[in-house]
């Protein structure tokens, strides 16, 4: 049976942004939202897949390397255990296939990791993210990039599954 996944938008939804325009381009850059890692370990204790979705154009643009963000992303899995990470690194003018609201990371991801995306959700702090999310079927909640927005959003999920029955009243599952 394949698997159940909450698609994770990162800067905004797991991370504080960078000012607008800037772009965290170093690992020391990345500061987690409160409560982010704790989403992450609820989603996947509940068996869903924690994956990473996010256009990062800062590459096409030469301020960051892709080597920088790989470091980035190595630094997010250190902090929230994440399963995977997808990037979409083109610029707005090559009009791709996977640069949200289109829907590509999520495709690659689930023909990838074997994600059934009518049972998945995305989670993102924008339109776009949302829209990516629904074109492929997902479920989608809509972040307010701030601490404990992500906690609330994994919250919620959990009362949509099956195994939110054993769920403890901090949101852990219970013995």
């Amino acid at each position: 049976m394949a698997a159940r996944a909450v698609f994770l938008d990162r800067d905004g939804t797991l991370n504080h942004p960078a000012a607008p325009g800037d772009y965290i381009t170093e690992p020391r850059g990345l500061r987690l939202f409160d409560g982010a890692a704790q989403a992450v370990a609820l989603l996947r204790s509940l068996g869903y897949l924690c994956v990473v979705v996010s256009n990062q154009r800062g590459v096409s643009l030469g301020l960051m390397s892709a080597q920088g963000l790989r470091a980035v992303d190595d630094r997010l899995r250190e902090l929230a255990a994440v399963d995977a990470s997808y990037y979409c690194t083109h610029g707005l003018a090559e009009r791709c296939a996977c640069r949200k609201p289109r829907a590509g990371l999520l495709v690659r991801a689930s023909a990838e990791l074997d994600i059934d995306l009518s049972r998945s959700w995305m989670v993102g702090d924008r339109q776009s993210d949302c829209e990516a999310g629904r074109r492929v079927g997902c479920r989608t909640v809509l972040v307010a990039p701030r601490d404990g927005a992500l906690l609330a959003a994994a919250h919620r999920i959990a009362t949509t599954t099956p195994a939110a029955r054993s769920l403890g009243p901090s949101g852990a599952l219970a013995a």
